[in-house]
This record gives structure tokens, C-alpha cells and sequence, in this order.
């Protein structure tokens, strides 16, 4: 691969998500990482991100403005029609472990011809994670999605299981150890105090996205399911 895009979906946490981006390097397994992010109805943030300058680590080189919220599966969709190689979603509220990018991408190049894949992360201190939370993805596989869609659109935050279902049905996915990162998350008891608004979005929003997957499911419409 020859380029890796990172990209992330973010509301009103430009601390937390200025802790993540210092964390993603600027190479990766002799791949540019481009870091794109989609600012939910957050104007505050797409203008402090604006004012920098050339990418250097910590920053961004492409940013987006939603003007209405309309959730992180919008937001992570509208960033990947863009995507001309592998993608590597991503959330705001981690940081990754020194060259656990280094790690997936490698493992993707080396398991998948054409990279035609998907590689989950690991997320070290967080107990109860989708393997494919986080992941990266060769634009073979991405080119399965229609208008390269990672979510299925009638989603609000939660979508990832279809993406693991559908890679492992392939035969496609790999869960690499070494790809390693912290999700800061408030289920996890020393981080309980970054509870904020993106946490209680999701919460009033993962019923109705828990009720979508179970009906999409059931009428065997869910990407990946048998």
C-alpha cells in the first residue's frame, strides 16, 4: 500500500482527539498516513483544526464539516467515499501504542493479496471491544461496500459487527495482538471521569442501533451474516 487514511468522527472533544492524532505517525510500513476527520455539528473544532498549518504529527490533512449532527456512521461514511487506499477507522477517544499502525498494516500487506482484507486492533485495556472497533482495510475490500460505505447508513455510532461478520465469512479478517492501543473509555474504571457527551449520545442512540442490527439480522440483510 501506498497510502493509509485515517478516519475519524468527532464532536465537541478536541483535547481527547488532539491526544489521539499526536499518536498516529506520519509513515506506517512504508505507507503516508493521511488523517481525515469529520467534524458532527462541531464548528468549534473544525475552526481550531483549521488554523494548522502542513501536516506534522498531531495534525490533520483533511477536514469536514457536518453542519447538522447526524452521528459517527455519517460521519466515518462520508470520510471513506474518498478513500483511494487502505482505511483505518479510528474514534477519538484512544491512542495508539508505538507501531501498533506499524503492526496492522504490515499484517495486512503480508495475509491478504491485493490486501484484500481486514485487520482489527487491539484494544488493550478496554474488556468488552469488537475486534473490528478499530481496523484497517485494503481498498479491494472497501471496493465490496457500495459508494465504499463502511456502515450500513441506517446506523447512528454502533455498526462495527457487520464489518467483522463480513470479513470472517470471507475468510478475511485477521485480529493482530500487536496492533495495540488504549481506548480512554468510562466503562473502564480508572477512566470513568471522561464520561462526556459523545458517551452519553451513544447511550440513548445504542438501543435503537442494537434494535436495527437485530432486525437486519433476522431478515438476513446484515452485511456478512449467514
Amino acid at each position: 500500500m501506498r497510502e493509509i487514511t485515517v478516519i475519524i468522527a468527532t464532536r465537541g472533544r478536541l483535547e481527547k482527539l488532539r491526544r489521539t492524532l499526536v499518536s498516529i505517525p506520519l509513515q506506517a510500513n512504508g505507507a503516508a498516513v493521511h488523517v481525515a476527520v469529520a467534524c458532527d455539528a462541531d464548528e468549534a473544532t473544525f475552526h481550531e483544526l483549521g488554523k494548522q498549518g502542513l501536516r506534522r504529527a498531531g495534525e490533520v490533512d483533511e477536514l469536514v464539516l457536518i453542519p447538522e449532527q447526524r452521528g459517527a456512521v455519517y460521519c466515518r461514511n462520508r470520510l471513506a467515499e474518498n478513500v483511494r487506499d487502505a482505511v483505518l477507522w479510528a474514534t477519538d477517544d484512544i491512542v495508539f501504542k508505538p507501531r501498533s499502525i506499524e503492526a496492522a498494516a504490515e499484517s495486512l500487506s503480508r495475509r491478504f493479496t491485493e490486501e484484500d482484507g481486514v485487520v482489527g486492533f487491539n484494544q488493550v485495556n478496554h474488556k468488552h471491544f469488537n475486534p473490528t472497533g478499530v481496523g484497517i482495510m485494503g481498498q479491494a475490500f472497501l471496493l465490496r461496500y457500495p459508494e465504499k460505505h463502511l456502515f450500513f447508513p441506517g446506523y447512528f455510532h454502533f455498526a462495527c459487527q457487520e464489518i467483522h461478520w463480513l470479513a470472517t465469512r470471507l475468510g478475511k479478517f485477521h485480529f493482530e495482538p500487536m496492533a495495540r492501543l488504549v481506548h480512554h473509555h468510562p466503562s473502564e474504571r480508572e477512566f470513568r471521569e471522561e464520561m462526556d457527551q459523545t458517551h452519553a449520545d451513544a447511550r440513548i442512540f445504542k438501543s435503537r442501533d442494537m434494535a436495527l442490527l437485530a432486525q437486519r439480522t433476522e431478515a438476513g440483510e446484515a452485511w456478512g451474516a449467514e
